[in-house]
């Protein structure tokens, strides 16, 4: 019975981290680098990236346009 409960409480807790996945594609708007907590990890690299980032200073409005701020 405890074997069940175990395997009960993981697969619920796969399941709800796969709803709560991130579509990268679609990050936008104003960026606060942080030093704990972040709700992104960003690795810049030089191939095969996931998002192209252009770093504006008006309208970050649509999908891979940041503008970076000091707070929120």
């Amino acid at each position: 019975m405890k074997k069940l409960i175990i395997l009960l409480i993981a697969v619920l807790s796969f399941s709800t981290d796969a709803k709560n996945k991130v579509d990268v594609s679609k990050i936008f708007g104003k960026i606060k680098i942080v030093e704990s907590f972040p709700d992104y990890k960003v690795k810049v690299v030089e191939n095969t990236p996931d998002l192209k980032v252009k770093i504006v200073d008006n309208f970050p409005d649509k999908p891979g346009k940041w503008k970076f701020v000091d707070s929120l």
